[in-house]
């Protein structure tokens, strides 16, 4: 599912995508070992100070061009987050922005919309935990409203 591991092992391909001109990776799988992976490039050559000094401070500057570095109050308590993010005023946010939002599907073989009548089966790829660097994700919904409509829902993990 890494588009690292078709180029090579990950410990290969980390140290060399950030020598090669990546300044961040973006959503890495585990932080800590992407890390030491880094770390070992850098202690065997593949990967240079002098580069991880550039990316380091394009990060920054492009930090402070967008202001992030400027105070916008506090984020809301640990407890409060899930209550203002899972709200309805949240909800109908992100619905409203869905809606708009642009998206392309080329459907040359007319299989859209998915009717369980013609397509009785279907197959979610998906990484066991969902994760995002500041945490653990929610599990889809996706399959369990595919399984309320009809469908023979299987999960390749």
């Amino acid at each position: 599912w890494s588009v690292f591991g078709a180029c090579g092992p990950r410990h290969d391909t980390v140290p060399a995508c950030i020598e090669n001109g990546c300044d961040i990776l973006l959503f890495p799988n585990d932080i800590a070992e992407d890390f030491g992976y880094l770390r070992e490039g850098l202690a065997d050559g593949r990967l240079s100070e002098g580069r991880v000094d550039d990316a380091v401070l394009r990060i920054l500057a492009l930090k402070a061009a967008l202001g992030l570095h400027v105070s916008r109050g506090a984020l809301p308590e640990p407890g409060r987050r899930d209550e203002l993010l899972g709200g309805d005023k949240h909800r109908a946010w992100a619905r409203s922005a869905s809606t708009r939002a642009v998206t392309l599907v080329k459907d040359v073989q007319n299989l859209l919309p998915l009717d369980p009548a013609r397509h009785k089966r279907v197959l979610i790829a998906q990484f066991e935990e969902r994760s995002s660097p500041s945490g653990p994700l929610p599990q889809l919904q996706i399959g369990d409203m595919l399984a309320a409509a009809g469908f023979e829902v299987a999960y390749h993990r």
